[in-house]
């Protein structure tokens, strides 16, 4: 039961790490992407800029419930108030998007380049909006303590004839990684 609590809080943590370096290279080659392939003047780039340094900020306070559009660095002056960070900064670029191409500053094919990344943003804050939104559930983690505990108990009895006064340390041990592992699987689930 432990292992397979702890593996499963390991994929939830490891996914989760995977997105994060998809964020990464995604803002990264979006960067990349804005200041060498369009032909738009230096002036439009801010904006655009602002919006993929903030974006991980606003990404991780969003999943911890703690997003506000001010806090970000580059938007303190914002008025506007959002929900979803994260989707705001997204529609901000598919804006500024909106207008390059409406001015002719980049064509369909650069923009349909350019699209993909903007989607991978949202689909890369939609998986993380799923890990955290689907907890693992309270009653196998109960269950498993329950288990964890009981065995505890009893090991001692089951100990005492073969090892005499060595029963408690060997299950002071025992207990101290088992339960180590609840708790270190417990923290894990949680990665953002």
């Amino acid at each position: 039961l432990l292992v397979f609590r702890t593996r499963t809080a390991h994929e939830r943590w490891w996914e989760a790490r995977t997105l994060w370096g998809d964020l990464v290279s995604v803002c990264r080659n979006l960067g990349s992407k804005l200041a060498l392939m369009v032909r738009v003047p230096d002036s439009e780039l801010d904006e655009p800029e602002r919006v993929l340094i903030a974006f991980p900020f606003a990404l991780r306070d969003h999943l911890r419930n703690e997003a506000n559009i001010q806090q970000l660095p580059g938007f303190e002056d914002v008025t506007d108030s959002t929900a979803h960070v994260p989707n705001y900064l997204t529609g901000l670029l598919y804006t500024a998007m909106k207008k390059w191409k409406a001015r002719g500053w980049i064509d369909g094919s650069e923009l349909r380049v350019i699209d993909a990344d903007l989607r991978r943003l949202m689909e890369i804050c939609g998986g993380c909006e799923s890990i955290r939104l689907t907890r693992v559930a309270s009653s196998y983690r109960v269950f498993s303590r329950q288990c964890v505990l009981l065995f505890l108990l009893t090991l001692p009895w089951g100990l005492a004839t073969d090892f005499g006064w060595w029963t408690i340390p060997l299950t002071t041990i025992l207990a101290y990684f088992m339960l180590g592992l609840e708790i270190v699987a417990e923290h894990v689930e949680e990665p953002f």
